[in-house]
């Protein structure tokens, strides 16, 4: 008996793994870096900066889409549950990247916030994506 909990929490995480192994990167847009490795002769920072929102925006855009998709799907209380949630995560998107900025990351501060905030928008909108053909229990 246990041998088989072994074998089934094993293929447990191989599926978990293999479930986020399409998930993306800011770094697959080979716009990006391009964008990132363009020569630049003044405010490296701002440049870098550009780049990135730009990643955000398209990933913001899938985001609100799957968002207002998922709205279509749910019903009742996971309708709710799903507003509720998204809220809660922007206000923790915000916080986060917000401490991100305090930390000493070997780059410039506002850099680091935009790239948490790409991260953090690419990571939830895989997540909502993951879970679109998911039925609700209520």
């Amino acid at each position: 008996m246990k041998a088989t909990g072994r074998w089934l929490g094993a293929a447990l995480l191989l599926v978990a793994n293999l479930a986020f192994a399409d998930k993306p990167s800011i770094t697959d847009s080979k716009a990006f870096v391009d964008c990132m490795s363009a020569d630049f002769d003044d405010s490296p920072a701002i440049y870098r900066m550009k780049c990135i929102k730009v990643e955000i925006r398209k990933y913001q855009t899938l985001l609100d889409a799957e968002y207002k998709q998922q709205l279509k799907f749910r019903k009742g209380k996971s309708r709710q549950r799903l507003i509720q949630v998204q809220r809660e995560w922007i206000n923790y998107r915000n916080a986060w990247c917000e401490f991100e900025f305090t930390l000493e990351a070997g780059g410039n501060p506002f850099v680091n916030q935009q790239f948490c905030l790409a991260d953090q928008t690419i990571d939830q909108w895989y997540k909502l994506k993951s879970i679109r053909d998911l039925p609700s229990w209520q």
